[in-house]
Parts: C-alpha cells; structure tokens; sequence
C-alpha cells in the first residue's frame, strides 16, 4: 500500500499491490512514472531523488513474508517557509502499532548541488542515504532497474567516480561480474560436493560393511554399464585410455567368475574379490549418480538462464565459459563477447540477469517502461521469464505497453482510479 499527497495539495494517491505482479498504466502525464520513482527512491532511500520529486508525504506499508509483521515506512518533506528551507523526515516502524524511529535529513538550498558530485553536501547526503539504506535493508530488498533512466541501482554504486556515465554497456559489464562471482560461488559448491564423493569412494575401501550375502548377490546382479563406470572414472580425473582398460579388466574377471559360480566349479579367492570389488563398483555408482543429481540442482540457475535467453536469442546462443564468463556463440562457429549483442539483447541480458541474481529472495523488483528497445515477441513473456528465475519476487512496473502486460490484465492498476482530489 501506497499514499502520498502531491505537493501544492492537488491528488492523494492510493495504491494496492498483489504480492506477484503489478503494472502501472496510464497516459503520458498521469504520474506513473513520477509514483514509481517514488516508490523506488523512498524504499532505497535516494535521497537525492526524493528531494528532486514534489510531495508532501508516503507511506508505505509491508508485510513480512513467512511472518505476522507489517512495517511501515513514512517519509515526509517539511517545509520551513520563514527559514526559506525543508527537510525529509523517515519515520521506519518494525510493526504497524509501533511507535517507530525517525531520521531526518536537511534539505539543499540549492538543487543544483546533486548535479555535482564534488560538493560537500552532496557528499553528505549519499551518506545519510546510505545508512537510511542500511536500515531499511533490514526490512525490504529492493531491485530498482530501469535501463533507460539514470537512477539504477548500478549507476547510484557509480555516482560518485568522475567522469562516470550512465549507459547499458556499463550495466552489462557490472552484471557480467556479478554472475561470474554468483557462478564461482556455485562452482566451489559443486567441487565440495565432488569432493565428498572423492571421500567417500576412499574411506569405503577401508570400511568392512559388506555381508558375505551382498557380496554373492552380486553373481546374478546386473552389472553396471561399462561406459557410466568410464565416465565416473573420468570424472574424478582419470585419463579416458586408462580408464577403459581399467574397466574392461575387472568386467572380464567379474564375468569369469561368474561363470565358476555358477558352473559349481572351482571358486577361488580371487573370485571372491572380484565380486567384492563388483559390490564397492555399484555403491561408488549409487553415490556417482547422487552427485551428479546434487550438482545439477546447483547450477540448475544457469542452466535455466541460459535456456531462457537462448530460446528468445536468434542466430546466436548465450553460454558461460570455464571462468563462469558470458560468451556469445554465432552461427559462424566464432565465440565473442557479449558486447556484440544489440541494444535490446543487452536490455534483456540485463533485466533477466537481475532477476536471476536475486536468488530466489523476496525481492520487489521495481522497473519503470521496462519495454523500450525490446522487441514485441519479448515482451510477451519477459515478466512470466523473470518470475521463472525468481518466483518470489514482487514485480512493480510502469509500462505503456500491452504486450508487456500480456495475460495478467488482472495484476493492471490504472493510475487515473488510484488517485482523488484533496479537499
């Protein structure tokens, strides 16, 4: 829930949101685009962006996931009219019957101040947000992404280093880093995995758990298939020559013993230890699949971004290289940098890749006219695509678009109905 009152007294606006999907439509000059920045700027505490927006106060209200809290998050902008100055008053409440804990940040008496990021005060004021930001972080996570629009979250990180200018390559190059520090964290998941396994094949070799029946069990037992035991052996970094001599050595002696077993003639030991080994060979299998089983759910978030991006990429394939870098694959055969991507391609890299870094946390996933420079066939299925990667995100969206909106004309809040005039 959202109420805010536009400066000089003029509408009231109150606005619901469904905890999925959420778009904001309305004409051009409805204040959409002026809501959603608002919304943005008071739940990451952008001060400067807050003080550039006329209102007089908003009000937030939450509700905790999994829990009964509903915090409450006030921001209201003073005016000292004899002063000749104001100032942004946050009022933060844990719960809605709390008191609360307010903070409040002098207000310039000159704008132009945030267009230099030398200033003093403009230095000040970054760091009132950022410790506003901390605080609220506690109870909301925000992604505020809106590509064409300089207010990111990427480029308020950015702000403060000269020279610095917003642009999409800039964005693609800060999410390609982030997926390779995201995927490497994967990479060391899936290696801790592989060396349990690794562990767990040797301490077996030590271990006596094996019963005479098992053992004998494994006479008329199917064996395993030659080529997963190969590829397990491949896996934990055996050469593929020796490996297949290796294998082809104990199944020819597995099936020699076999046939003295059952042919009532002479079972030597060796025989026996033929059939044990069988036994420990089917066990390292069981766990080989296990781990096969437990590193595909770890990198299943790439594998599921790279097949989505894939299947709305054309004449080319999006894929990471061993350093958990994005490539892009061309019919050609040539391997390139993802700089070769057109203006929509990068949009759309980015706005599923901010998704996919979200973890799967509850995220309010904030855009504003999220369709520009996006092909029509995209727009279609970019949000279904993105509350694919992160189901528990909420998505808030301005958007002038249709095709956006697509089969959720239940999830549409139209700006015109939100808003009534003050008296």
């Amino acid at each position: 829930m959202l109420k805010s009152r536009a400066s000089g007294g003029e509408k009231n606006v109150s606005l619901k949101f469904r905890e999925d999907l959420n778009f904001l439509i309305g004409p051009n000059g409805s204040g959409k685009t002026t809501i959603i920045n608002l919304i943005s700027a008071v739940l990451r505490a952008d001060i400067p962006a807050l003080y550039s927006v006329q209102f007089e106060k908003v009000v937030i209200r939450l509700k905790t996931i999994g829990a009964n809290r509903k915090p409450v998050i006030e921001v209201a902008k003073v005016v000292d009219r004899k002063m000749g100055s104001f100032e942004l008053r946050y009022t933060v409440k844990e719960k809605s019957g709390d008191k609360g804990q307010s903070y409040g940040v002098e207000g310039p008496h000159d704008e132009r101040i945030y267009k230099d990021y030398k200033y003093t005060r403009f230095s000040r004021y970054m760091e009132e947000g950022a410790r506003l930001s901390k605080i609220l972080s506690n109870l909301v996570e925000v992604n505020w992404l809106s590509i064409n629009r300089s207010s990111s979250a990427i480029d308020r990180r950015n702000r403060r280093d000269e020279g610095y200018e917003s642009s999409v390559d800039q964005k693609l190059h800060d999410i390609s880093q982030a997926f390779s520090q995201y995927f490497s964290l994967l990479t060391s998941k899936a290696e801790a995995e592989s060396k349990n396994f690794q562990e767990h094949v040797f301490l077996s070799l030590l271990d006596q758990n094996q019963r005479g029946e098992d053992v004998l069990n494994q006479v008329v037992a199917e064996p395993e298939d030659k080529v997963t035991v190969v590829g397990v052996l491949r896996d934990l970094g055996v050469s593929n020559q020796k490996a297949t001599k290796s294998v082809n050595t104990h199944f020819s002696r597995l099936d020699e013993a076999k046939k003295r077993f059952q042919e009532d003639r002479a079972f030597t030991l060796e025989d026996a230890i033929t059939l044990s080994d069988a036994r420990r060979v089917s066990e390292m299998i069981d766990e080989w699949r296990d781990l096969q089983s437990k590193r595909q759910s770890i990198f299943e978030p790439r594998i599921q971004f790279e097949r989505i991006i894939n299947t709305l990429l054309s004449g080319k394939e999006l894929h990471f290289d061993a350093r958990n870098n994005p490539k892009v694959h061309l019919e050609s055969g040539d391997i390139v940098d993802i700089d070769v991507f057109s203006s929509g391609e990068k949009q759309l890299f980015i706005l599923l890749g901010e998704a996919l870094l979200q973890e799967e946390r509850a995220v309010i996933f904030i855009s504003d006219e999220p369709e520009l420079s996006l092909h029509v066939s995209w727009q279609s299925s970019l949000f279904e695509n993105i509350r694919s990667l992160n189901g528990s995100c909420q998505i808030i969206s301005a958007t002038h678009s249709p095709d956006i909106v697509g089969a959720f004309q239940d999830r549409v809040i139209r700006i015109e109905q939100c808003m009534s005039d003050v008296h």
